[in-house]
This record gives structure tokens, C-alpha cells and sequence, in this order.
């Protein structure tokens, strides 16, 4: 599981949760330029309108990382494990 603030628990040999997002957001990149490799080499076959080889080339150019921020205060949370349910809120 993501070490995030929201989900953290401090422990003294813990790594910190930005090394933890840090290593997921690399191994995020590492995964979309493995497969970008695969759509170079004929892997996919992409319509000849599109923009971008594939949708992970898409992201490799126009994805961005976001740091973490604390939640405001005032910001009342949602139901946990409603993730759809609540963005569409």
C-alpha cells in the first residue's frame, strides 16, 4: 500500500511518505516507457489519426508530476473506498 500522509503511521526505521510516493511515481515512469518501447517496436496498432503512439506516450508527454499537500482545513473528507461515487459528488 502507497505510504500517504492520510495513511502513514510513523515508525522509527519507516520511510518517510515522500520517499514512498517518490519510489511509486519512478516505478509509475518505469512501467509507461516499457511499454511505450513495446508500441516503438510494433507492439500496437494505432490509427494513423492519432496524435500519440499510444496512451503511454500520451502520458510520458503531457503527464505531470503533483507534489503532496496537506488537506485545507474546512474540508469535510468522504467516504473511504468510494472513490468513484465521491468525485462524481
Amino acid at each position: 500500500m502507497l505510504n500517504t500522509p492520510e495513511n502513514y503511521r510513523s515508525r522509527p526505521d519507516a520511510p518517510s511518505p515522500d520517499a514512498s510516493v517518490t519510489a511509486a511515481a519512478d516505478s509509475l515512469i518505469h512501467y509507461l516507457r516499457q511499454h511505450a518501447d513495446l508500441a516503438d517496436k510494433g507492439g500496437y496498432k494505432i490509427p494513423a489519426d492519432w496524435s500519440y503512439q499510444s496512451q503511454y506516450h500520451l502520458l510520458l508527454a503531457l503527464g505531470r508530476h503533483h507534489t503532496l499537500a496537506p488537506r485545507p482545513r474546512g474540508l469535510t473528507g468522504m467516504p473511504e473506498r468510494l472513490c468513484y461515487s465521491n468525485s462524481a459528488h
